[in-house]
């Protein structure tokens, strides 16, 4: 055990211990000089130890939109967002933090989290942990750098940082068995989804990694208020900007090569060719894609007129169509209330919200817990009618064809494999993880978190 590191070798032979669930660790990640802000401030994940006997971690990215030129960039809440200088370094005021964690991050032990290792990548890069790019040259005033052209975007670097870090101070991946589920929500989301094949093939030693997409699904819709800037186009600038090339796979890019390559990061157009298995959840009117196509801002809490509500059933149907339909023996699951709602992982919501009568509690259980890749596979979602239905007892499950698109090309239907370490994919059984603790059902609380009719 000479060469192990402190959390490898805890967890050989220590009786269980409870686990303080506000006890987080800042890392910064000073050692990386490329795993870098906006601004160029180190960036940082916030860790909390598990049980010293856990071989398991949740690796989550931290959620908060992007910007995509220097008009999107320069503005204050992304300014703010691009820098580690106000994240929390005392104990005083990394408590404070860790008292606004929701979800399957609060403090009341009920998590089913609870008892794993927890690394909680927060957001300071703008670029959904996708970028690898440098200051444009000459985008600097008096010594100021002009937000979009001037700021680095290095989610790559932070990313591969983080798991690196992890390697090296806790042992993540030292041993077959290992599990990593990584994940994160919204941009987080976005994030996760596109890089988790490539992380699997190199970063997580020994270890399985599956995913958690939370709320990661952008669609291609025309916005509703004239003047704003689409999905589509937003990520077509970005991909020009930031250099996430290295996270397109060979397949995707024969599939969308050239000038279309940018659809590789939209996770409806990417989706398709994820080979790891994932856990995927996104709201069929999910508050993120509505209102910033409404409103051009996210507006959660928000009533819709009944215009903005026939929006949303457009932009339900293309959720319906882009969500896919996994395969049997893919070991994915898909859980999709017709809720008014977002990230509901990092949210109160979390332990109340049911999509085909199913809770998300239990659905998550069901996965975590299965014994096979068969018993892993699951399609939750409500086919009620009706804006913000999904918190009625009427919802009941649908399943269907493999997915495809309504666009001009046929999508290939993939079948993903489980990832074992650097050696390849190789099948196992889904029995990753110690059966989860399901929580009493809740009724549906209308007022929890963004469920509004």
């Amino acid at each position: 055990q000479e060469n192990l590191p402190e959390t490898a070798k805890k967890s050989t032979g220590q009786a269980h211990t409870l686990q303080n669930p506000n006890a987080w660790e800042p890392r910064f990640l000073e050692d990386y000089p490329l795993a870098i802000c906006n601004d160029g401030s180190p960036a940082a994940y916030y860790y909390r130890e598990g049980f010293v006997q856990s071989r398991q971690w949740l690796v989550f990215l931290e959620g908060a939109g992007w910007c995509w030129d220097e008009k999107s960039c320069n503005m204050p809440w992304k300014i703010r967002l691009g820098t580690s200088i106000e994240f929390p370094r005392t104990p005083e005021a990394i408590l404070s933090w860790a008292h606004t964690l929701k979800g399957v991050f609060d403090s009341t032990g009920r998590s089913p989290f609870k008892d794993w290792h927890v690394a909680y990548v927060r957001t300071c890069s703008n670029d959904a942990f996708l970028g690898d790019s440098s200051p444009l040259q000459g985008a600097q005033q008096s010594g100021v750098r002009k937000p979009g052209p001037g700021w680095h975007f290095r989610g790559r670097r932070i990313l591969e940082a983080t798991f690196e870090d992890l390697r090296r101070r806790t042992g993540m991946g030292g041993f077959e068995g290992d599990l990593v589920l990584y994940g994160g929500c919204s941009s987080g989301g976005r994030g996760a989804l596109v890089t988790l094949d490539y992380l699997a093939k190199s970063f997580v030693g020994k270890a399985s990694i599956v995913g958690l997409f939370d709320a990661p699904l952008w669609v291609p819709i025309k916005p509703l208020k004239d003047g704003l800037v689409s999905f589509d186009e937003q990520t077509r600038l970005f991909f020009a900007r930031a250099n996430p090339g290295s996270f397109i796979s060979q397949e995707c890019k024969a599939h969308y090569p050239g000038a279309e390559q940018w659809k590789c990061l939209e996770a409806g157009f990417r989706l398709p060719f994820v080979r790891t298995p994932y856990f995927l959840t996104h709201a069929q009117y999910d508050v993120f894609g509505l209102t910033m196509n409404i409103f051009g801002h996210f507006y959660p809490g928000h009533y819709l007129n009944p215009e903005q509500k026939e929006y949303a059933e457009q932009y339900r149907k293309l959720v319906l169509t882009y969500l896919p339909n996994p395969q049997s023996g893919s070991g994915n699951a898909v859980f999709s209330p017709a809720c008014y709602a977002h990230c509901m992982f990092s949210d109160a919501v979390f332990y109340v919200i049911d999509a085909a009568g199913v809770t998300l509690v239990a659905a998550l259980h069901r996965w975590l817990s299965a014994v096979s890749a068969d018993a892993a596979t699951e399609n939750l979602r409500d086919v009620c009618q009706g804006f913000n239905c999904g918190h009625r007892p009427d919802a009941k499950v649908v399943t269907g064809p493999s997915w495809s698109a309504s666009g001009p090309k046929a999508l290939p239907t993939p079948v993903p494999t489980f990832q074992t370490g650097p050696t390849g994919p190789t099948a196992q059984p889904l029995s990753f993880a110690t059966a989860v603790q399901t929580t009493t059902q809740m009724p549906i609380l209308e007022d929890a978190a963004m469920l509004l009719v």
